[in-house]
């Protein structure tokens, strides 16, 4: 049954991307929010087996299109080269085999880089944004639902059905940990609570102002989208929407976003007399105080604390020491580490590091010093390629997912940003739209 599925998909990619380019980006984005990351081909993951099926049809054309294409469009690929060499680069100087390296950042580059990077070149009509964009909704509606309904049955069919990794399944009723008063827990089809609360708080921010999608489908979406984040009780997510909508407070030009943020907050509000206020007391307070160890302690919140993650940051300079911390160990060492030298299967977690809780941590970890400044560079360079006018939503979903990774790890929605981000960029296409339109008119009735 899953074999026919999976081929079933696969045929459907390549119909598409023969018809248009885009709609094999969709199609492919389809895949990656339905089907569980842990399915495999053989070896192989079926992610990159659909991505690969992309790429055949793609690549006869792509420097032809690419050179082609606009300066932003360029601008983009440009900054991604930055720090993919940059990484490599640092490779050579790694203390693991080139081999590892070189799989690890190759990986990384073509899971979450190159979707993105398609989207950027092929993604040019007005028409094709307002589908992509209604995709994303009813992707969001699919995760929202399915990820309440793990919290509810405490069973997850969908990665239970297509994972064939070998990696074990997550009890969801040891795995609940009992935060915020809750007694179950949301995964969805990931897995894993810290994926799909950063998946959905991803969803949330980018839907919130998507005004060419159905209002009543996107307000049901958004509604639900943040029930399910908040259902993965993972306070990283609740903190950075707190602070996106903090931020979205004072754009004077979106008000579409403060819009939805009045409305969410009267429903909250409503919503506080029908429901157990421990609960909304405890969200609250665990936010307020998500930086204060002892309040949280006291609180009896459980989780990552700000000690914690100051320990395992101060155990990977000492772990790396002088020689090593410009530079780093080598790309994917945390990973190697957990594999072959404290080999995780057997020994569990180094107490020293815990699971590298921090996207940041993994890069000094691999990359040194050099390693976060090349990321560091690289975003920057990206998000400048992509919003030159910067306007405070675009800055705002930037800078709140970023938070977001510092203070946790990317969890499976890397690509996700990048994705979302380069979609966010393309919004110009619907005034370009309408600008035609109008000219058009107007130049009918001149001539008339």
């Amino acid at each position: 049954m899953v074999s026919f599925i999976l081929v079933g998909f696969l045929l459907l990619l390549a119909a598409c991307v023969i018809r248009n380019p885009v709609y094999g980006i969709m199609c492919y984005y389809i895949i990656r929010m339905l089907i569980p990351s842990a399915t495999r081909v053989f070896s192989f993951s079926f992610n990159t087996i659909s991505l690969g099926l992309l790429l055949l049809f793609i690549l006869p054309h792509i420097i032809r299109d690419y050179k082609q294409n606009s300066i932003s469009a360029k601008k983009y690929v440009k900054s991604t080269n930055f720090i993919v060499i940059g990484l490599f680069i640092l490779t050579f100087v790694g203390t693991i085999p080139f081999s590892f390296q070189w799989a690890a950042l190759f990986q990384m580059y073509m899971t979450e880089i190159v979707p993105s990077i398609l989207l950027v070149l092929y993604l040019t009509k007005g028409t094709e944004y307002k589908k992509f964009c209604n995709i994303v909704c009813i992707m969001a509606l699919f995760t929202a639902l399915y990820g309440i309904y793990t919290y509810i049955s405490a069973d997850n069919p969908i990665f239970l059905m297509f994972n064939n990794s070998g990696e074990a399944a997550t009890d969801l009723e040891e795995y609940a940990t009992g935060r915020l008063g809750m007694s179950g827990i949301a995964v969805g089809i990931y897995g894993d609570k810290i994926a799909l609360s950063l998946i959905s708080f991803l969803l949330l921010i980018f839907l919130i102002n998507k005004n060419c999608v159905n209002k009543s489908l996107l307000s049901l979406t958004c509604i639900l989208t943040f029930i399910d984040m908040f259902l993965t009780t993972q306070r990283t997510a609740l903190f950075c929407l707190f602070l996106f909508v903090f931020l979205m407070m004072f754009d004077k030009e979106d008000k579409v976003v403060k819009k939805y943020i009045k409305t969410s907050i009267i429903l909250l509000v409503l919503l506080a007399f029908f429901v157990d206020s421990t609960i909304f007391l405890d969200s609250f307070y665990s936010l307020i105080y998500i930086f204060d160890d002892k309040k949280q302690l006291d609180m009896g919140i459980g989780g990552s604390s700000t000690g914690m993650r100051f320990m395992q940051f101060t155990n990977v300079f000492d772990y790396l020491g002088i020689e090593r911390i410009l530079q780093g160990g080598g790309y994917g060492y945390a990973e190697y580490y957990y594999t072959y030298i404290f080999k995780r299967a057997l020994f569990g977690m180094d107490p020293r590091f815990l699971g590298f809780e921090s996207f940041m941590l993994k890069t000094l970890m691999g990359s040194g010093i050099i390693g976060c400044l090349i990321w560091l560079i690289g975003l920057f360079k990206m998000f400048k390629a992509l919003f030159p006018n910067k306007q405070l939503y675009d800055t705002a979903f930037f800078c709140s997912y970023i938070l977001a990774i510092l203070m946790t790890d990317t969890s499976a929605s890397f690509y996700l940003f990048f994705f979302l981000l380069v979609l966010n960029s393309k919004r110009y296409l619907l005034s370009d739209v309408k600008i035609i339109r109008e000219f058009g008119i107007r130049n009918t009735r001149m001539n008339n």
